[in-house]
């Protein structure tokens, strides 16, 4: 990429509202019921999940983690979303409704989904 092309990239990208880009989850989360939590994003790719042992040696490639005091394998961007929720403190399902209400959006349960396997 060229470096004008480059410099014109990111003038439109910080052209864009990053401010309400956040906003948006949150005005979504009070409509839901729900709350945000802010994680820290510093080192989850090189913090063991079993652990909680950071090395950035762990991160063998984009792809593979393994543990240097453990041994603990995973695919990296797993082991990252483990320690993410894990700073989260608890998990968000899909829907995110927490199941306080049915989100509008989901499907509803089918009683032919419970029904007998077909043969």
């Amino acid at each position: 990429m060229r470096v004008r092309q480059k410099t014109g990239l990111n003038k439109a990208i910080l052209d864009k509202g990053w401010h309400r880009l956040e906003l948006a989850p949150h005005n979504a989360a009070r409509y839901t019921g729900t709350a945000i939590v802010k994680v820290n994003p510093a080192l989850p790719s090189q913090t063991c999940h079993e652990c909680d042992h950071t090395d950035p040696e762990s991160r063998e490639s984009q792809a593979r983690f393994r543990c240097t005091r453990c041994s603990y394998e995973c695919h990296a961007d797993v082991n990252a979303a483990k320690n993410t929720l894990g700073a989260a403190g608890h998990a968000v399902p899909a829907c995110g409704d927490l199941a306080v209400r049915r989100s509008e959006k989901q499907e509803p349960v089918r009683a032919a989904r419970r029904a007998a396997p077909h043969r």
